[in-house]
């Protein structure tokens, strides 16, 4: 026989300092009676208190819920449409081809593996000089890793082949620098001295009042960041520029931002040429690449590598480029995405094709 049914009446919300027994005193009762009494009166924490936030989409917001979004940030509404979204085939698909993208990026390495590097001769360009550009601003860069590949750089192509020129500072870290490049790898005695020309935008800025410039939505006018950096680096060059107006040398030798190039130039022809141009900014290197890169890819059927100038590429890990935001290909096309093969199929696609085909 089953127990006759019993009803029971619930028991009051009530908190340790409330009336026991009196449900009109409760903490629950007060507030009520407290948010109704006050519903025309702004909001107090009391009023939404054992309630969700106040502000989360429910019954009592209408006007949120006219936006599509704040719909899904109730956590129970969240979870669901993360469950929907996660049982559709195409979402499982294409998250799929996308770990398998990371994974194929992930194990590829942009470098050069050593066994089948291209190998590089410096006997066959023994005739051929390297004028060294670089802007850095990093002053532990330039004393440390960076600077020691620089130094070893100029002793593996010959320091009378070389000239360098370097702009950015600090001052200090590009007077050790000059030391560093004097004294060589200990190797260096009796070679001659390294020409060069490493200027401290401390003591030689550029003048910005003829650059371009942008109007920002506010009004402001602001240089443009390209046409500095293009400032940036003709001034690397200006020992090229000098070179082409040999013919007043007392002029260039009063020219104080010229001071350390005249002596070199003194020793050439009144036009100054060079084999390569490479720029190799805040980049880490070792003196192998940079030698690849000038002498063992893009050969000719000759075996000469017909670069006029190249330029360190600047990766953020080993499979994804960083600077896509400056990077052009051969016909002046946007690069495509920061992974390999990085160039876009633009034009005649020639900077892509030469990366796939191992030419650069």
């Amino acid at each position: 026989m089953l127990p006759s049914r019993q009803t029971y009446d619930p028991l009051p919300r009530t908190s340790s300092s409330d009336s026991l027994g009196d449900p009109s005193t409760s903490t629950y009762a007060h507030a009520r009676t407290r948010s109704q009494s006050s519903s025309s009166s702004s909001p107090s924490s009391e009023q939404f208190k054992d309630k969700p936030f106040p502000f989360a989409p429910g019954p009592q917001h209408p006007l949120l819920l006219s936006i599509p979004l704040l719909r899904y940030l109730h956590p129970r509404k969240t979870r669901r449409c993360a469950t929907r979204i996660l049982r559709k085939p195409f979402f499982i698909l294409t998250s799929l081809l996308l770990v398998l993208l990371l994974l194929v990026q992930l194990l590829f390495n942009a470098s050069y593996d050593p066994s089948t590097a291209p190998g590089f001769s410096l006997a066959a360009s023994a005739n051929e000089t390297v004028f060294i550009a670089a802007n850095i601003l990093d002053g532990e860069l330039v004393t440390g890793a960076w600077g020691q590949s620089l130094v070893a750089l100029v002793e593996e192509i010959g320091r009378e082949r070389v000239f360098v020129s370097v702009y950015g500072g600090p001052r200090g870290a590009l007077r050790e620098l000059e030391g560093m490049l004097r004294r060589g790898n200990g190797e260096g005695e009796g070679k001659g001295e390294v020409e060069m020309r490493i200027v401290s935008e401390e003591d030689e800025g550029l003048d910005m009042a003829d650059m371009q410039r942008t109007i920002l939505p506010t009004g402001e006018k602001r240089v443009k960041r390209i046409a500095w950096l293009a400032e940036v680096r003709n001034k690397l060059l200006e020992p090229l520029y000098a070179s082409l107006d040999l013919d007043s040398k007392s002029q260039l030798n009063r020219n104080p931002n010229f001071n350390k190039t005249s002596r070199f130039l003194s020793k050439h022809d009144t036009q100054l040429t060079f084999s390569k141009l490479l720029f190799i900014n805040d980049v880490y290197f070792t003196p192998s690449d940079a030698l690849r890169l000038l002498w063992g890819t893009n050969l000719d059927a000759d075996g000469i590598a017909r670069y006029k100038a190249v330029c360190a590429a600047d990766f953020v890990s080993s499979w994804k480029f960083y600077d896509t935001f400056a990077t052009r290909d051969a016909e002046g096309y946007s690069i495509g995405v920061p992974i390999y093969p990085w160039f876009a199929n633009e034009g005649e696609a020639r900077s892509r094709r030469d990366v796939m085909e191992g030419r650069s």
